[in-house]
């Protein structure tokens, strides 16, 4: 009769504490799925994210990833869009230029500001004629331009 006691003293304890262990520590999740990627600043939609690549062959890679656009342009709908599909598609450019393959198991941790200094720092500008970007990482620059016919083009 004391074992059971005992044991369902001890589940309840368990019970009751589990939830609190479990959100200790933890970034608060609803906070994060609440606040707003992009901002509007001075007739511009602007995002900023910064983040950590975690892999096998590097420890922590700082990212830098930052779009803009003017609101008379473009949707918000298309400016997140569009400027999600450029940092995935650049990123995994820039990753495979410091040999990283795509293939390697990477994940993007993001954070509210730099960890440190970042290692790929990608830019993106959209205007009314279509858009740029500027890519560093490492030693290594690169940038392009595109009409939004050419970034459109085959994708209807």
């Amino acid at each position: 009769m004391k074992k059971s006691i005992l044991y369902i003293s001890l589940m309840v304890i368990c019970l009751l504490v589990m939830p609190v262990t479990n959100s200790f520590g933890q970034p608060d999740v609803k906070s994060r799925l609440l606040k707003n990627v992009v901002r509007t600043e001075n007739g511009k939609f602007i995002a900023e994210e910064y983040g950590s690549i975690v892999n096998i062959k590097t420890n922590f890679l700082e990212v830098q990833i930052t779009a803009t656009a003017p609101v008379n342009i473009i949707s918000r709908d298309n400016f997140i869009s569009i400027y999600s599909e450029m940092a995935i598609s650049i990123l995994s450019s820039a990753l495979k230029d410091i040999n990283i393959q795509p293939n390697d198991a990477f994940n993007l941790i993001r954070h509210g500001k730099l960890q440190k200094p970042a290692e790929i720092i990608i830019q993106i500008d959209m205007s009314k004629d279509g858009l740029s970007y500027k890519v560093n990482s490492g030693s290594s620059s690169s940038s392009n331009t595109l009409s939004w016919d050419q970034f459109y083009s085959g994708k209807d």
